[in-house]
């Protein structure tokens, strides 16, 4: 515990990424249990991060389930996540193939608050907005690609300063 650095009151300490994913397979397990998902990760080019321990569970929860909320009725639901690193920055790839978003019609919204694509899904429309807000606290960037009914895919890149 001894010089956990803290920036702008948020507090960074060492991350193992598959224990997030662990974890919130785990806080996951009424929304996964019986259905057909398959969650599968790649973390050996930056198995961990030094970042907001808070943050990234919050931001891996909110896409994974999103990815688990919006998924196709029929075949399997499938999350992939993998991780790469780089001087500049360590990178997060988020994939799933579910309904999908159009981002001819929403692409400005994506991110916003309140915002819902699919009034089949319960939702308050907070998830997205909150990774942003999150992923922008760590000095990082988000991107999304989407297509209806093929997947959604998010790119996170976060600080070379977040890397171990």
């Amino acid at each position: 515990e001894i010089l956990k650095g803290t920036t702008n009151h948020i507090i960074y300490e060492p991350i193992v990424l598959e224990e997030v994913v662990k974890d919130i397979k785990y806080d996951l397990a009424e929304m996964i249990h019986g259905k057909d998902v398959r969650i599968v990760y790649n973390f050996t080019q930056s198995p961990e991060l030094y970042s907001s321990k808070v943050y990234i569970h919050s931001i891996f929860y909110n896409l994974i389930s999103n990815s688990l909320k919006y998924r196709k009725d029929e075949g399997v639901c499938h999350i992939s996540i993998n991780a790469m690193k780089s001087d500049e920055a360590v990178t997060l790839f988020f994939s799933d193939n579910g309904m999908g978003i159009d981002m001819d019609l929403h692409k400005d919204k994506v991110f916003g608050l309140y915002k819902q694509f699919h009034s089949t899904v319960n939702g308050k429309g907070m998830g997205l907005f909150m990774v942003k807000a999150q992923v922008e606290m760590l000095k990082g960037e988000i991107d999304i690609h989407s297509e209806v009914n093929k997947g959604t895919d998010f790119v996170i890149r976060l600080p070379a300063a977040c890397s171990i």
